[in-house]
């Protein structure tokens, strides 16, 4: 036997003392809570597909991310029954779905840590860019500063005000306030 080519193919001994191992690299808890924490706005519980569980991600961000569409149709329809509903149906969806990640382990079908990153910040990113559109061109919340409207508005008052682009007229005045310019009596 001494006489035989040794095999290339063959594992070495090394590897077959080598105890078995899980994979290295896999995304961690602790990327899961930062990811339901900072991401929980436009996605909520990306922390479960951070930890491989993607059913039930999408069990709490399709939901989720309904009420944010219904919240944004209330606030620029002007119907604050249906705004609140929605605001205490994203707050509650967001807190399940952090109590989820964190009771929830790591599957087998978890992402690598570095592409778990990856999906975290693009997530993060797209989602406040999202914020900075509704806020741009359809939604924006404002708090009232000062006694200048104290006969309609109080100090602290929050408004949501809805933006159109009709309401911007050319020459005179720059903004129009239910059809009459600012400066205009």
């Amino acid at each position: 036997m001494a006489d035989e080519p040794l095999n290339p193919y063959t594992p070495s001994r090394a590897a077959e003392m080598a105890p078995e191992t899980a994979p290295q690299g896999r995304a961690s808890g602790i990327l899961a809570v930062v990811a339901s924490l900072l991401c929980a706005q436009p996605f909520a519980g990306l922390g479960l597909y951070v930890l491989g569980r993607k059913r039930r991600f999408l069990a709490w961000a399709v939901p989720a991310t309904l009420a944010e569409v219904l919240m944004i149709v209330g606030a620029w329809t002007g119907l604050s029954t249906l705004f609140l509903v929605a605001l205490g149906a994203i707050l509650l969806l967001v807190l399940g779905s952090f109590v989820d990640t964190l009771m929830a382990r790591s599957s087998s079908a978890a992402p690598s840590f570095r592409r778990a990153l990856v999906t975290v910040l693009l997530v993060f990113v797209g989602g406040r860019a999202a914020l900075y559109g509704v806020k741009q061109w359809l939604v924006e919340g404002f708090s009232i500063p000062s006694a200048a409207m104290v006969r309609s508005l109080l100090v602290g008052d929050h408004v949501m005000v809805k933006k159109k682009v009709d309401d911007v007229r050319l020459g005179g005045s720059a903004f129009a306030v239910h059809g009459r310019g600012v400066g205009d009596e």
